[in-house]
């Protein structure tokens, strides 16, 4: 009997942990749809998710599960945490000139544009995915109807579209204050439209999730908004001028109020800090309104030090920690020495224990040496880093078609002309097409490259590259310079 009580106890505890195990975890079945699967040859499909804390170091889970020949995959994962954003990538060769698949967003299928789609899910999801083959994710099942909300806000075409002629006669024509006025109306007209989406699904949700899809809808709008639409217009006067100064006091005299004001001021703050987009969106602002202010050469910032100062200073509690970590991963690739100068103090700074651990993580990945890269150049030669011993080397890298790798380019003309007769200074660039024919036609258009500079390419490998995820690199330009230590 005492047997039978203690098999009935053991059996009882299985079950209870069983069942806990399913409430924990999420659940996605799906099928993609087959023309889709053809035509970019999808074996895999992956999904991540994001954590800011693993973000800086790359070390963000992905899961990556085969597509069976009817489109089919499944994903199950146990969530430590209630929520979780995740984003859907697939493997594919969808860019011309591809030999080898890459991982990348599945909705660069599609469109290419604007920030990570990133879904909410919650503990206990269970729901069918269906990929269809324009692009749209359609979900049934436990935790569908907050899915399907995300996916019709973000499938949401984007107004100023209907109009592209239309700006672009006001950009040729210099009427900057006609085209702001436009486009700040458009802005708030789809974040409006958004929201009655959200609006329409009120009664399906959580008051939780509707406001952290609300800050989602509004913040990644903007985002999206200034990235694609407004900042590369302003990138383009390099030199000051009448030009720059008109076209950049007409942006400040009508975005001012969004990059100042909270956006959102009805959801509470520590809601905003679990939104996806919300501290992504808020940095990107700081970075243009020190632009503006300081009449910085672009309209990155161009100082690390200086925007890391402004926000220790102005924010306080998590949210300046999120926004400090998220400074480093996105402006340690361009200002990477300003930002080892100042990882210790902000070690110090962090009060959160999860991203205290990553930066230091961080800090002993950045204190060791370079990748001992060998590369070939248009001739065949052979180049190792140990060639360059002693010396100070600048390494750009590029792709063909990536239009801010052009401008970089253009952008260091004149430092390399200052430069290159000093003999202790290298100028390289590293192509990651993986077409060789591709990448020599770009070398000779000069249009990423200069005769001064040493271009190398990645011998076929692409992305796959071990000098590419040795540095946890995701998208181009990316410059990165090695002291005379290596």
């Amino acid at each position: 009997m005492k047997k039978i009580t203690v098999l009935m106890l053991i059996a009882a505890f299985s079950l209870l942990k069983n069942a806990r195990a399913q409430t924990n975890a999420i659940v996605i079945e799906g099928r993609v749809d087959t023309s889709t699967l053809n035509k970019y040859k999808l074996e895999y499909i992956a999904v991540k998710f994001h954590n800011t804390a693993n973000m800086l170091n790359n070390e963000e889970t992905m899961l990556e599960c085969p597509i069976g020949s009817d489109g089919t995959f499944q994903v199950k994962y146990d969530l430590a945490d209630q929520f979780c954003y995740l984003s859907f990538w697939v493997k594919y060769t969808g860019i011309t000139g591809l030999k080898k698949k890459i991982f990348a967003p599945l909705t660069n299928l599609f469109s290419g544009t604007g920030i990570d789609q990133m879904y909410l899910f919650e503990k206990g999801d269970q729901c069918k995915l269906n990929l269809n083959r324009k692009g749209i994710l359609r979900f049934t099942g436990k935790g569908s109807d907050k899915l399907n909300c995300q996916s019709d806000i973000y499938n949401f075409q984007s107004l100023d579209e209907s109009i592209e002629l239309r700006r672009t006669d006001l950009l040729l024509s210099k009427k900057y204050d006609d085209f702001n006025l436009l486009m700040a109306k458009l802005l708030d007209l789809e974040i409006k439209a958004k929201l009655n989406i959200l609006y329409s699904y009120k009664e399906q949700l959580s008051p939780h999730i509707y406001n952290l899809i609300k800050a989602d809808a509004i913040t990644k709008t903007e985002y999206d908004f200034f990235t694609a639409k407004i900042l590369s217009w302003l990138m383009g006067f390099h030199s000051p001028g009448e030009s720059r100064t008109r076209a950049r006091k007409s942006f400040w005299n009508f975005y001012e109020p969004y990059l100042k004001k909270n956006s959102i001021p009805d959801i509470d703050a520590d809601i905003l800090l679990q939104s996806a987009y919300y501290t992504d969106c808020l940095l990107l602002k700081e970075r243009l309104i020190y632009a503006i202010v300081k009449d910085t050469y672009s309209m990155r910032g161009d100082s690390f030090t200086a925007l890391y100062t402004i926000l220790k200073d102005k924010y306080n509690g998590k949210l300046r920690d999120e926004l400090l970590i998220r400074a480093v991963f996105k402006l340690y690739p361009m200002f990477p020495e300003e930002t080892k100068s100042n990882l210790d103090d902000l070690v110090k700074e962090t009060s959160n224990e999860r991203y205290k651990t990553s930066l230091v993580k961080f800090q002993r990945k950045l204190s060791g040496k370079a990748f001992p890269f060998e590369l070939q150049d248009a001739n065949g030669k052979v180049h190792k880093l140990s060639d360059y011993k002693g010396k100070l080397i600048v390494i750009d890298f590029w792709f063909t078609g990536c239009s801010f790798c052009s401008r970089l380019n253009a952008d260091m003309h004149s430092v390399i002309e200052k430069y290159k007769t000093n003999k202790n200074i290298v100028f390289m660039t590293v192509c990651t097409d993986e077409d060789k024919e591709m990448w020599l036609k770009s070398v000779a258009s000069g249009k990423y490259t200069s005769v001064e500079t040493i271009n190398l390419y990645t011998n076929g490998l692409g992305t796959a590259h071990p000098l590419w995820s040795y540095y946890g690199y995701i998208g181009a330009p990316q410059q990165l310079i090695i002291d005379k230590d290596g």
